[in-house]
């Protein structure tokens, strides 16, 4: 794009912009889609295993807190992007929606024949993997926003306000600390640990659907 194609030039700088290749070949288009999503996992998990670095343990959960809703939006934009390219890879005629659905993904699927087995298991291994943030993330709305708390078991409540209760105790002070880095690191690790077996899932379904082999 020009300036003179342009009514509004945009000054210099990184911008976000959408655009239309000028021949696209949906099976490459997709496939390089899915292998960008992937490799943005990588920055997620090293920014997660990074939050144990952090001293203060107020910007510790606000840091986790931040990765782990990144990673609920990247997990939903994962989906989309293996679905889609499943759909085209099996040129399927069928609704996409169907491919996402725990109801229907299967149902689906035995409707492919252009599909192996191994690459049936390959996907209904991911997306099952990615239900629960999934259902996760489609709380956090406009009108609905998650916030990482903390519960004792019986009652949940926002960490920061009860380390700014605790300040004049000390002793209760410091075992809430350490309790929370606790819950941090253990938090961190599922995470990552997750994120990992994730991307096994999708590189392994990225590999069986190369464009190059077909």
């Amino acid at each position: 794009m020009t300036q003179e194609d342009s009514f509004n030039p945009l000054p210099v700088g990184l911008h976000f912009f959408w655009y239309e290749e000028a021949t696209p070949e949906e099976h490459a288009k997709h496939w390089a889609q899915l292998c960008v999503c992937t490799h943005r996992l990588v920055f997620i998990r090293e920014e997660l295993e990074a939050v144990n670095e952090i001293g203060d343990i107020d910007q510790a959960l606000e840091r986790l807190a931040y990765h782990m809703e990144n990673h609920l939006v990247r997990i939903y934009e994962l989906r989309e992007r293996a679905a889609k390219l499943l759909k085209v890879f099996a040129r399927h005629d069928g609704e996409i929606r169907e491919l996402k659905g725990r109801k229907t993904r299967r149902q689906a699927l035995n409707k492919m024949a252009l599909i192996s087995q191994h690459v049936q298991d390959q996907y209904l291994g991911l997306l099952s993997m990615l239900d629960d943030d999934i259902d996760l993330r489609n709380l956090n709305t406009h009108e609905t926003f998650l916030s990482l708390g903390y519960s004792t078991g019986y009652d949940i409540y926002d960490p920061h306000d009860a380390l700014v209760d605790l300040h004049g105790d000390e002793l209760a002070l410091k075992d809430f600390q350490k309790k929370l880095r606790e819950e941090i690191g253990r938090t961190v690790e599922h995470y990552v640990a997750k994120i990992g077996c994730i991307q096994d899932h999708a590189m392994e379904l990225l590999k069986e659907m190369d464009f190059v082999r077909r």
